[in-house]
């Protein structure tokens, strides 16, 4: 069992995310506070402690260069790391990203027993003198994720008022909102719980909505992204693919049931928590037409014996395989079938730990 340093207060669900060199962080609770978990030894330690409020995503780009951190206040704050090569190797090579900020310990300050080296907790008042951060554009209402558009310095954001993306190359980059005035018009005022983008050429941006509809846009670009109107080509789901509607937080929605978010596990097929089973979507370009095709069930996911019992809300993408965690307690494995779209159970089992 680690303690990750999180309040444990159910209504602000906790997450994981893998960062660049290696570093694990854990944040989620009502704090702004952000631990690294170490995997080799277990243990965790508190590395930023913000003031803005809790924490409802966390985000780099791809160079290691940007960092966005996503508050239930609606704001978002833009680190820059201009300076940082994550290309680097041997002794030049950071031992920590530079957002994970590392500092000496002497022995008789040493009162945790983590050694003569420890992640420390960072004051805000020193960011600020450096001024290696800047205010994202505010939104009405939470951030429910953030996710920087490939090989680039776009920010997709998500939150309970809509959906946009940004250009965080600097702050004078991040006047214009693209996507927004068209997501506004296609969720008919309905908010985001969540976004995904594939990993392909064609950058490609799933956003599941409040109400469980997807959307899918081809943003493959500033030039598109900042045409007439941001009209970008997009597919909309005719009917909500998700069978449970997520009212947000504002309105006390159950903190599970804001995990659940569209997940590309493969560029060009989509996961989604389905009721008891997982669901698949696969996505095809004609052109700038948009084809999605639903997956249709193997025999061994039609088996009500060997899905969850209760509705998934977590999911997670490792190799070949999709692992979903449900309410009622188990984790499945789901292994890819050969067309992509097919689906086989390779095993599943009841989670017995978990993070505090």
């Amino acid at each position: 069992m680690t303690d990750i340093h999180l309040d444990t207060d159910e209504d602000h669900p906790r997450r994981l995310l893998a960062f660049p060199d290696g570093q694990l962080l854990a944040y989620g609770d009502e704090c702004g506070t952000i631990s690294r978990v170490d995997t080799k030894t277990g243990t965790a330690r508190i590395v930023r402690q913000l003031d803005v409020g809790a924490i409802r995503a966390l985000a780099y780009s791809s160079d290691g260069k940007r960092v966005a951190v996503g508050f239930d206040n609606g704001s978002t704050r833009i680190y820059e790391y201009d300076e940082y090569d994550c290309t680097c190797t041997g002794e030049e090579k950071e031992q920590h990203h530079p957002f994970i900020p590392a500092k000496s310990v002497s022995a008789e300050d040493d009162v945790d027993g983590f050694g003569g080296s420890a992640f420390m907790s960072q004051p805000d008042l020193e960011e600020e003198e450096e001024g290696n951060y800047w205010a994202g554009p505010p939104m009405e209402y939470p951030i429910r994720e953030l996710a920087f558009l490939p090989q680039s310095h776009m920010l997709a954001i998500s939150s309970e008022g809509g959906l946009c993306v940004v250009d965080v190359t600097s702050g004078d980059t991040m006047e214009n909102r693209y996507l927004k005035a068209q997501a506004d018009a296609e969720l008919d005022g309905c908010g985001i719980r969540g976004v995904s983008i594939s990993s392909d050429s064609n950058t490609i941006l799933a956003s599941l909505s409040m109400e469980g509809r997807l959307h899918v846009w081809k943003a493959d670009g500033l030039e598109n992204l900042a045409s007439p109107l941001n009209k970008v080509p997009m597919f909309r789901d005719v009917s909500c693919c998700v069978p449970h509607r997520d009212v947000g937080e504002m309105n006390g929605s159950d903190a599970l049931d804001r995990s659940c978010l569209p997940l590309f596990v493969k560029p060009n097929v989509i996961a989604l928590p389905g009721k008891a089973h997982l669901q698949l979507r696969r996505v095809t370009l004609n052109g700038d037409k948009i084809n999605v095709d639903e997956a249709k069930d193997s025999g061994s996911n039609a088996d009500p014996c060997k899905g969850h019992l209760e509705s998934i809300v977590a999911l997670a993408s490792v190799g070949e395989c999709v692992v979903s965690s449900g309410r009622d307690g188990r984790v499945i494995l789901w292994k890819l079938g050969e067309a992509q779209v097919g689906l086989a159970i390779v095993s599943w089992y009841v989670a017995v730990g978990c993070f505090t």
